[in-house]
């Protein structure tokens, strides 16, 4: 993140329904902006059912295995789109999770006081 010229400022954030496990926001700036770019995603893999699912595979030039795609590009693609576009924020919690980035507060109902990018 600092190499995309962002500023990672980790934030702990209580649960108010106590369902989310080590939640957090994970927020910085890469400029200033009065518009909003929302981005919306997740980074959680399907729960191991053997142990032969961590195992890569090369098939027809792609790599088949745990974790090779869904949206793992997509997020990466969301870290470059901020620091292309300005301000950001990202929300995560251990298990299914998701990922957003953002120039204002569009997470409100969920984090209003730590949501805002800061300034």
């Amino acid at each position: 993140m600092h190499a995309l010229g962002l500023s990672p400022d980790i934030i702990d954030v209580p649960d108010p329904d106590g369902r989310l496990d080590e939640p957090c926001i994970v927020r910085g700036s890469a400029g200033a902006s009065a518009r909003t770019l929302y981005f919306h995603g997740h980074f959680d893999v399907v729960p191991a059912q053997d142990r032969r699912q961590f195992t890569a595979e090369r098939r027809d030039g792609r790599i088949i295995g745990r974790g090779t795609a869904d949206m793992k590009g997509g997020i990466v693609s969301m870290l470059y789109g901020a620091a292309a576009r300005g301000s950001w924020a990202c929300w995560a919690r251990a298990g299914s999770c998701c990922t957003w980035c953002a120039t204002r507060r569009p997470a409100a109902s969920r984090a209003p006081d730590t949501c805002a990018a800061p300034a």
